[in-house]
């Protein structure tokens, strides 16, 4: 083969090689009929074990989830490199223009309701707190427990990273009036901040309803309790859906693992995993 016609040959190879395997997931699996979901850890628990059943009864699909918040899962189904978000918080005015200047309309699917819930060590005497008063906390004004009725001790404050669902309803929901979650703040997973409030007399944070337990101690909000009969009601204040987006143009087989999500027998699952139902 003469030197001109290997180096085309060689050139269309690398083509094909770049069309498929540079630009991604979406290249290769977006065409077919798998469905992928990204987004919050919050949601990621309850649908792998949605996604285990289904495709025992539907073995010709494969579902796999991805844990990596609901920020980036939303834009990567805006970005088509998954077919399915995972969120625990309201798309932001950001990621509406990002869908709009790409032509993306995304499609939202409540599959349960849950709350965010300040937790504080056991030895904590403060049993409830206002919005005003959490702002301030949350911001650094308020540092010490004593200003609140406590016991006179530094307030330690743990939060969430940017990109997580759970920090972005506090955001919303709570500090608003221009105010920031302090700097010093300590960003941890569910997890870790649940042990680090266990450990820390001091320590103030905030999860949702399945990582509540009796290691540490949960405060009402403005009196209210964060029980399911005031999360249904929006009574109490930091109420929050659990939502998959899909596109418009989502597949079949997209829409069907999502309809199977709102059964009876996938709303079990969103039951099991501590949150309320939608359906």
């Amino acid at each position: 083969m003469r030197f001109k016609d290997m180096r085309l040959v060689c050139l269309v190879l690398m083509s094909l090689l770049v069309l498929t395997y540079g630009t991604g997931w979406s290249s290769r699996q977006l065409e077919t009929n798998n469905v992928h979901l990204r987004g919050s850890s919050n949601v990621a628990g309850i649908a792998q074990q949605v996604a285990e059943v289904y495709m025992h009864e539907n073995p010709d699909i494969a579902v796999t989830v991805t844990s990596i918040g609901t920020m980036r899962g939303i834009k990567s189904l805006i970005d088509a490199t998954c077919n399915v978000a995972m969120a625990s918080s309201e798309s932001s005015d950001e990621q509406v223009k990002h869908a709009k200047d790409n032509d993306v309309s995304m499609t939202k699917h409540v599959i349960a309701y849950d709350a965010l819930v300040p937790i504080v060590n056991p030895s904590n005497s403060i049993n409830n707190l206002s919005i005003d008063d959490l702002r301030k906390v949350f911001s650094g004004e308020i540092n010490n427990w004593e200003q609140l009725g406590g016991a006179s001790q530094p307030i330690n404050i743990v939060s969430y990273d940017g990109s997580s669902g759970n920090y972005e309803t506090w955001k919303d929901v709570v500090m608003r009036e221009g105010k920031v979650v302090t700097p010093t703040a300590k960003i941890m997973s569910a997890n870790d901040m649940k042990k680090f409030v266990q450990q820390n007399p001091g320590a103030i944070g905030y999860v949702g309803l399945p990582s509540l337990d009796n290691t540490i101690k949960s405060l009402t909000v403005e009196g209210v309790k964060a029980e399911a009969s005031n999360i249904k009601s929006n009574t109490y204040p930091i109420c929050r859906e659990l939502v998959l987006y899909t596109t418009k143009d989502s597949r079949e087989s997209v829409n069907k693992f999502v309809e199977y999500f709102l059964t009876d027998k996938g709303q079990e699952f969103v039951k099991k995993a501590g949150v309320i139902p939608a359906k």
